[in-house]
This record gives C-alpha cells, structure tokens and sequence, in this order.
C-alpha cells in the first residue's frame, strides 16, 4: 500500500515539496522493489547532444499491478523546462503496460542534470511516487556561440563580449546611419514589402514614405536617430555611437520626450502616441518595441560598459520585456543585415534566453545562492504499522545540500542497504540529484494517536533545524505489534553507568535491545532477555552522547532516546 501528499510550503526561497510512499514490510533483506505497485523500465536516461531546434526522445515503458492514476512532474531549469513529456497525466489499469516517449529539448547550450517525479495513486487515493534521473547537454546550432556552452554569470558575459568584439567593423556615423535608413530598416529594401522608400517610427508606428535620402528623410519627414543607449552617457564617442544594434529610426518629437529617461513602464503619462508614455521621468516603448529595445541595451552594456550606471534601475524590466516579447522575424532579419555590415552580432536578438543566466548585467554578475529542497508533504500521515516508508527528497537549487543528524522523536527506524537504524549521518545532495530516506513504522501505544517529528540539520542559511511533523492513529492491517496500553520505563534519563528497563505489563516475556549512536550506527545488541522486575544494562562502555535504544519482542517494538553523561 502507498500514500502520497502534494503540498507546496514557500519560505523566502526554499521550498519543500516530499515524495512519499509506503510498502508493506516483511524483513529487512526482502526486495523493496517487490512491492511497487508501479514500476519503469529505466531508472535514468542520458539524452547526450541535442540542439536547441531539436527534440530527442527515449521510450520509457510504465508497468501497473493495480489500478492507477499517473502524474509525472518535471522541473525548470532557468524557467523552463527542458524535459517532458506528451501526457503529463494517465490512467494505467491492473497488469498493464504503457509505452512513453520523454522528451529532450534544450534552451540553452549546458549541461541538464534533473528528475522526473513519478506520482501514482488508485482508487482508495492512496499514493505512492519514484524518480527517473534525467540528463543531457544542450548545444546551439550557431556555431558563433560555441564558446558560450555551459558557462553563465561574469564568465559568460566576459565570453560575449569576446564574441561581440572580435572582427567589429566600426563606420563612421553618416555611414552607420545611411545603412540604417537606407538598407536595414527601409520596407522596400528589406522584404517587407514597401513600393517606396518606407522606414517607421519604433516609439510611435509613424511612417516616413518617399524619402530619398538621410537629409530628405530629416528635413522633409522629421525623422532622425534614437541612441538607445543615450548617447550624451559615452560624449558622443565612436565606436558606441555609430552601432547600429542600439540605433533606430524615430520621429523627432518623440526621440525629444524619450530624451534620456530610463525604460520602464509608466503608470501616469503627461505624454502617449502610438502605445509608448512618457511620465515620472522614466519612458516606456510601446509593445511592437519592447523586446527590441530591451535586448539593445542588454546588447550595449555587454558589448561595451555600464556608462553612469545607466541601466542598474532598469534592468530587471528590460529582461522581463525581453522575455515577454521575444524577437520577431523583422528583427532577426535586422540582426542578419547589422552582422552583414558591422560583422557582428546580437546575442539577445538569436538567443534571448542567454540573458536568463546572468544575474547582473549592472555589475559583477554572481548567481544568487538558492537551496531548494524538493519533498511532497508538510506532514506524513502514518495510518498503517509495520510498513516501509521511503521519502525522495529532490535538490532542485543550485547548491549542494547536506542533511544531517537525521533522528526523530517516534516509533520509526531508518533502514539502508538492508540494516536499520534509529538515525543516520551525513546525506549529500547534489544539484538535480535525489536521495531516497526509507523508515520503517513500528506502533506506537494502543489506541493513541499522537504527533512527532522526523528531524534532520542542513546547511541551509536560516533553515539549519527543519522538522517534518508526522502524524499517528487509527492502525488497520493484519496483526500489529501493538504495544501493552503502557509503555516500558528507561531511566534514569540521562544516564552514567547504566540504564534500567520496567516492564508495565506483567505478561511481557523474552524480548532484545538494540543501542544505537546519534549516527545510527549501532552500539550494543543484547539478544535472549527475559523480563525482570528490573533488568539493567551496563553502558559504562559508551562515550558520552544521544543514543537511541530500541526494544522489541514478540508482541511490540519499543524505542526511546537517551543522554548519556
């Protein structure tokens, strides 16, 4: 049987989402997999190169020994996500099999290292999960960035601007402009369509027809040259002035309202043509001129420098219009015939999710620090005894996470390659990587319902102590080991030279005990002990410290945790 809880907790950055499952328990050297009422066929696949024009794909075959309902879960990687699958969700009935192709498609030139969460449940709504390990490196089909895979933050804005740089072509700004008006931008010359000279205001959609020349289309149609990057910042300078990746053609009034104001939306206009405001010193471009503009100053700051510190109070709008309104086949096509004049090209115009792995475009750019732990529940609902629990706990941040001092304060054992414990040490989990925690649930007191932890240290800033609160009561299934209505005394707590053992119940007979450290190595294995008034137990032997002492016999299992002193 299997039980599964989704429950999403938000705490600042870190996030916890537990997969869960339980599966009846036999002796700890059984097979576990034995019991999965659903099962793949593959418990990793590896995509190798894929393109980001691509889709690549490997079949995984589903198999059910009882009627269930399958949700597959995958997770983001710089927002989006890379695997998939065609169904995210299918019913699989009883004995059946089902074939599906999971899919590979890359956004980015690195290396992708993430899980595939498999959640199940049948009728009765339990629940019950596993995981695929997923890999695969993406590559781009524009050799020009080949120097770019698998690097992000400083690293790669100082790779791009390498790439930006190499082989430029600086012309002269009456040159630089000609091209612009008459070539680049101009609807007869560019395949848009225009009978005539036809070039178009980015801010306000006006359009200049007929002109015959750069001075004509000034002097006769009161159109000139946007410096995106305001050009009064860098003294006019060459080579900053004369590229035409931040140039564009606009009307001469709204270049003048523009002025130099930052770009960011504008909630209370004093001016408004065509879609763009201008208000509260800042300027907003309309929709058809937003992803443009802001991958041309991204462009800018990564070609050249920061001038002023211009975009510090901008950049995070300029990379959300970046994302939402990604280029048009007008401006990859502009970007074509700059690359064709000026011998370079604009990174955010052919891959505008690069922007995506920097943090800063300001100033040094350095990943933020995010830990995020994936489990499924913020509290396991234990309602069966002797079962096996296993808990799939995700790292689904971008730094490694140690989890330690794993204990609990309840009737639950850990149990690793086949031996149990009552705590366990060091877990390591690395980015995109899994860790799977199996506990077993032998019975608390008859009849009692009551609520523990289950308890472990990590190195997560502010989030070192995390609990998970797990919940006891109402125990169907086949002949629990019930303890008597009361539990056995351990005292003195804590304790020197030795501890002592009282039954409550005068029936108890031959029963063990087990001594574990707070590591969960065990320490002491007393077999064959028959019930006194008192029995003691020496552990004058022990080092000072946590131990966890676990009692069972025929008819209960019992633990309790000590100090030794």
């Amino acid at each position: 049987m299997f039980f599964y809880f989704k429950i999403l907790i938000m705490k600042n950055f870190f996030i916890i989402i537990i997969s869960l499952f339980f599966l009846s328990f036999q002796t700890y050297n059984k097979s576990y997999e034995d019991f999965e009422p659903i099962s793949v066929n593959l418990e990793e696949i590896d995509f190798g190169n894929v393109y980001e024009n691509e889709i690549d794909s490997v079949e995984l075959i589903f198999s059910a020994i009882e009627n269930v309902e399958i949700e597959n879960v995958f997770f983001e990687t710089y927002g989006e996500k890379a695997f998939f699958i065609s169904e995210n969700s299918f019913y699989l009935e009883a004995n059946e099999t089902k074939n599906i192709w999971v899919k590979f498609s890359p956004k980015h030139n690195i290396y992708h290292n993430s899980e595939m969460l498999i959640i199940a449940h049948n009728s009765s709504d339990e629940y019950y999960s596993l995981s695929v390990d997923l890999r695969g490196q993406g590559k781009y089909s524009n050799s020009y960035y080949n120097n770019t895979e698998n690097k992000s933050e400083q690293e790669l804005k100082e790779t791009l601007n390498n790439i930006i740089s190499s082989g430029y072509q600086s012309h002269g700004y009456n040159q630089s402009r000609d091209e612009m008006y008459m070539i680049i931008d101009n609807k007869k010359v560019n395949g848009q369509g225009a009978n005539q000279n036809t070039i178009e205001c980015v801010y306000t959609g006006r359009l200049a027809v007929g002109y015959t020349s750069r001075s004509n289309l000034y002097s006769n149609h009161d159109i000139n040259c946007e410096h995106t990057f305001p050009q009064s910042l860098f003294n006019e300078n060459l080579p900053m002035r004369s590229d035409i990746h931040h140039l564009f053609p606009t009307d001469v009034s709204a270049n003048g309202i523009r002025s130099s104001y930052p770009f960011h939306a504008v909630s209370n206009p004093t001016w408004e043509e065509g879609g763009s405001k201008q208000g509260s010193n800042m300027f907003e471009p309309r929709d058809e001129q937003k992803g443009a503009t802001a991958r041309a100053m991204l462009y800018f700051v990564n070609r050249y420098e920061n001038y002023n510190n211009f975009i510090y109070a901008q950049e995070s709008s300029l990379k959300n219009w970046n994302n939402d309104f990604p280029p048009t086949e007008i401006e990859k096509i502009r970007n074509n015939d700059i690359y064709d004049f000026q011998n370079n090209r604009n990174p955010y115009v052919d891959y505008p999710q690069l922007a995506n792995r920097i943090t800063s475009f300001a100033s040094n750019s350095v990943e933020n620090e995010n830990y995020s732990l994936v489990f499924s529940v913020d509290t396991v609902f234990i309602e069966m005894c002797d079962r096996i629990y296993n808990i799939s706990i995700v790292n689904n941040g971008n730094q490694t996470i140690n989890l330690s001092y794993l204990d609990n304060d309840l009737q639950l054992l850990f149990v690793e390659n086949g031996e149990e414990f009552y705590a366990l040490g060091e877990k390591i989990i690395e980015v995109g990587e899994v860790i799977n925690l199996k506990m077993y649930s032998f019975c608390p007191v008859k009849n009692e319902t009551f609520i523990g932890n289950i308890n472990f240290e990590t190195n997560i800033p502010n989030q070192t102590n995390i609990s998970i609160p797990v919940k006891f009561g109402d125990f169907p299934g086949s002949s629990p080991k019930y303890l008597s209505f009361n539990s056995p005394s351990i005292y003195p707590n804590p304790a020197k030279n030795e501890i002592s053992i009282k039954f409550n119940d005068e029936n108890q007979n031959k029963f063990s005990v087990n001594i574990y450290d707070i590591f969960g190595k065990k320490v002491k294995n007393l077999e064959d002990l028959y019930d006194e008034e008192i029995t003691k137990i020496s552990i004058d032997d022990l080092k000072n410290g946590i131990y966890f002492v676990k009692i069972l016999s025929e008819d209960f299992i019992y633990a309790s945790k000590i100090l030794k002193n």
